[in-house]
């Protein structure tokens, strides 16, 4: 299929988009943007460390009607997470792409230090907030 013909998927690397030639087709520049948007998006990125937490603006469903958006980065290798009730989950590339997030050190970091965080995401700031509460 050539990007022509108007393909759903967006995930050719930015090495061969850079390599295209000029088009006026409706379809290629259309895809051609989807692809760049993915690539830039990926750039933006913030990088997943272990001992960190991941942060979603909006919670994420799973099965049982749970929703939750802050989770901690047990192993960002193998992408297993455990949420703030203590459940294991893996999340997978798609829902990294598809949901905005924030990395943030929240484990070790001083009460008084919480505060500075605060301002990043309305997300971060609610989680912020909440374990500013319980101290």
């Amino acid at each position: 299929m050539s990007e022509d013909a108007g393909p759903c998927e967006c995930e050719c690397p930015e090495k061969i988009l850079k390599l295209l030639t000029a088009t006026t087709n409706t379809y290629a520049t259309r895809w051609r943007a989807n692809c760049w948007a993915r690539v830039n998006n990926k750039k933006k990125r913030q990088p997943l460390k272990q001992g960190h937490h991941v942060i979603f603006d909006k919670p994420l469903s799973f099965k049982g009607n749970i929703k939750e958006n802050v989770f901690y980065i047990q192993d960002s290798v193998g992408r297993l997470y455990r949420s703030t009730r203590g459940s294991y989950c893996r999340l997978n590339n798609r829902t990294l792409q598809n949901n905005p997030y924030h990395v943030v050190k929240l484990e070790g970091v001083p009460i008084e230090d919480l505060p500075t965080l605060i301002g990043i995401s309305q997300a971060v700031d609610q989680e912020v907030q909440r374990r500013l509460a319980t101290f």
